[in-house]
Parts: structure tokens; sequence; C-alpha cells
């Protein structure tokens, strides 16, 4: 309530305080009577800076507890009451069935896709990564790693990298496309039960994964939990359209209906149906951007014109990834910042260029609590 009236907020760090409030940026939290004396008569005797915090809480309550949130938190409630092994493992069995048929679908194998889409692909996403600030030998996570399309091009660049995903389908087509690799393990695991040891990674990377898990805040505090203090984590999550105009979020909301009636139909309707859509929808916008990109009056809010150098085949994997998914979620680039500031990360910096949002943020020096 003091943070939605645009108040600092001073409490224990105890319960769901310690994600609400962002110690030194909308609050203050106190473990002893010294240190609410302390914050409190800071905040009296110094008024603009508790205004500013007052209105940063404002601003983060807002992107924190919306009616969009609100609806996933409902959508939580329902999940837990179904499976608890599923609440404490933060996974949606749906989902991960899903994405195991995806990539055994489409592995994304060097057969499949070429070394320069392959390439151009990767530095979309990872071209804010600091390669060279890793420590030599480093070790690090590829979380939801599916058919390990990034694994191939991130693993020849560290000393061992750790592929992870809820579908042991989905290893088994990420296994046979790193064979070749002799620095990489794999693991059957949820980003609830992360099977490395606290505090033991020099990196970590959460590439399209974190928007299909039921808690993305609970998730990016578990990765958090096993990152060395300063290391860095990259996250992509699917962007809530925030700069873009009204009718484009508009085009979205009527896809996205279809999505939810088709992520919810037999299989073979599923596959039909989203291939479809890649051959009448993806393809003839893509080719159109093309060509407006090639006279140089390419608009900037075209839609999918991603895809514009991009082959068919990733664009029937994306047209099923996108239609075929039971649970997906969007997000603000303030609600990806302050959920990185909530897990304890530092520097976060943002790509501005599509895909958006890839972040990047650095483990901070404190201890990561649930």
């Amino acid at each position: 309530q003091y943070m939605a009236a645009a108040r600092p907020a001073v409490a224990s760090p105890v319960g769901a305080s310690t994600s609400m409030i962002i110690p030194g940026k909308t609050g203050y939290l106190a473990s002893s009577a010294e240190e609410w004396i302390s914050a409190l008569s800071a905040l009296a005797v110094d008024r603009d800076r508790a205004r500013t915090l007052g209105l940063a809480a404002r601003r983060h309550a807002e992107a924190a507890y919306s009616l969009q949130r609100a609806g996933f938190k409902l959508v939580e409630i329902f999940q837990d009451a179904i499976s608890s092994t599923g609440r404490s493992r933060n996974v949606d069995a749906a989902t991960v069935a899903g994405f195991g048929r995806e990539w055994t679908m489409f592995p994304q194998g060097i057969s499949e896709l070429s070394e320069d889409e392959r390439m151009a692909m990767f530095e979309g996403y990872f071209g804010i990564f600091p390669w060279a600030s890793l420590p030599p030998n480093s070790v690090g996570m590829d979380l939801g790693c599916g058919s390990g399309r990034w694994a191939i091009l991130a693993a020849p660049r560290v000393g061992h990298l750790h592929l992870v995903d809820a579908s042991k389908d989905a290893i088994a087509v990420a296994r046979g496309n790193l064979a070749g690799a002799s620095n990489v393990s794999f693991h059957v695991a949820s980003v609830g039960d992360l099977p490395v040891k606290d505090a033991s990674l020099d990196f970590a990377y959460a590439v399209g994964v974190l928007h299909h898990v039921p808690d993305t805040q609970r998730a990016i505090q578990s990765i958090a939990r096993k990152l060395k203090p300063g290391a860095p984590l990259l996250v992509y999550l699917y962007y809530a359209f925030d700069n873009r105009p009204a009718w484009y979020r508009g085009l979205w909301r009527l896809s996205n209906a279809l999505r939810i009636v088709l992520s919810r139909s037999p299989t073979p309707l599923r596959y039909a149906a989203s291939q479809a859509i890649a051959a009448v929808v993806y393809w003839p916008l893509a080719r159109m951007a093309a060509l407006l990109d090639a006279v140089g009056i390419l608009p900037r809010s075209i839609p999918l014109s991603y895809y514009r150098d991009r082959s068919f085949y990733v664009m029937r994997t994306d047209a099923y990834d996108r239609f075929c998914t039971p649970l997906e979620k969007r997000f603000t680039r303030e609600e990806i910042g302050n959920m990185l500031d909530a897990a304890g990360f530092e520097n976060v910096t943002f790509s501005n260029r599509v895909p958006f949002w890839c972040a990047i943020g650095r483990r901070g020096p404190h201890r990561i609590d649930n």
C-alpha cells in the first residue's frame, strides 16, 4: 500500500518483502532495531530522497502488480492447486511436453540451419553478452537449452557448458546436435531444481525460456543463486510490445486468441495449422519486408520483418513455437528490469534491436533468497 501511494517502504527481510522492495531503490529492508531507526531517520531527514524512492516504489508496484501480472498470478494459483510438484519445480507439464515435440520435429542441427543463419540469429540474442570478460575456462549454463541450437556456438567459447532442459526429448536432440563437443554435460531438470552448486557458475543464459514457466521472477532468482558474484546472466523474454503502436498490440491480441485455441488442440491439428500460418502469413510478410528493405523504405513496425533474412525452415519452427505453446507470458522492458533488480542483478542493460527484449545483468554481491 505504501509503495502504491508513492511512499518508500521499510520492512523486515522476510516473506514477500524481499521481492517487493529493492533496497536503496524503492525502500529499505531492516533486520534490526538499529537498521529500522537508521532507515526511518534517513527518510525523515532527506525528503527529496524519500520522494525519489517513493516514485520508484510506485513504478515498481505498477509494473509488478498490474492487471496482467495479476492474471498470471491467478493462473499460478490454479496450477499450484493442481500440482504441488510442478509448483516446486516451476514447470508447466503441458508446455514442457510441447517443446519436446517441437525440438524433435525441428532439431535445428547443422544439417537444418546454415552456419551463416545460425550465427546471424546467435548474434541477435548474444550481441550484448560479455564473452571477453569471462574468466579462463569459465563454467556456465544454458537454461532451457532445447535443441542445443545456441550451445553449438557458445560451447567452443568457454571451458564447460551445462545444458539444462525439463524435457528429456529436448535433451536427446541436444545430445545429438553436440555429439562432437567434449566440454558439455546434459541435465534433465527444471529451473526450480538446477543441478549445480550455489555460486558455482561464471555465467548463464536463458534465451526464449523464462516466459514459459509459471513464475518468471522465481526462476530468475533460482538462476541468480547459482551464479558467482559478478557473473553475467543473459535473458531473452517475449516483450509486451511496449515500444510498438496500439494497432500492433491489437494484432497481437488477435493472434494470441488463435494461439490459445491452437495450443489446446490435438497435436496433428496444431502442427498443420502452424505450418499453414508460416506459409500464408510469415513467408509473404517476410518477403515483402525484404523487398522494402532492399529499396530502403522498410517501415519500423511492419509485422514479422525480423524474418526478412530468415529461411522458411526458421519461419516454420517459430510459427510452431508461437502458436502451439500453452503457457506464454510477455513483459515490458521496465518489468524485466524490475525482476532482475529484485533478484539482485546489477548494471542491467538492454539490447535496442530486434529481438526484444534481450537483457543482461551481473549478479550482485549479496545473498539471493527466495
